[in-house]
């Protein structure tokens, strides 16, 4: 398999089945660093911190206890975040859809919002992947 051009991910949600199985989406498909946080509040910090400008990716939840998806939109906002950006959620469509929407207007690299469970194929879908592993468009 080829090695992917996304060399670091950041995946943050609460529930931990999701965090094991973008884990493993992320290991198939060669990503060299991948970071998976279950507690939002860690994950606001790193966001907010210099640590974030070295992202390739980030996957996000938008209901956390703590500190929400919406809040980690507003301080990717704040510190002018254009790392692309994934939207998840287990909850309604209307909800995934305004979310989506206000961090397009936040001016965030949102590349879509997509339903819980996960399923690998809208991953692939997304983020262009070809028969390989390898991102078409990067």
């Amino acid at each position: 398999m080829v090695e992917s051009k996304i060399g670091k991910v950041l995946v943050v949600d609460d529930d931990l089945l999701q965090l094991e199985v973008m884990r493993d989406y992320f290991m198939q498909r060669q990503v060299a660093d991948i970071e998976c946080v279950s507690d939002s509040q860690i994950a606001a910090d790193l966001l907010g911190g210099p640590d974030a400008r070295h992202l390739d990716l980030i996957v996000s939840d938008i209901h956390m206890p703590e500190v929400d998806g919406i809040e980690i939109l507003h301080i990717l906002s704040h510190t002018g975040s254009r790392t692309p950006l994934i939207l998840a959620s287990g909850s309604g469509h209307f909800q995934l859809k305004t979310a989506g929407i206000l961090a397009t207007r936040m001016g965030l690299n949102v590349l879509g919002a997509l339903r819980k469970p996960l399923e690998p194929a809208r991953f692939d879908d997304l983020l262009d992947w070809d028969d390989r592993g390898q991102r078409s468009c990067a």
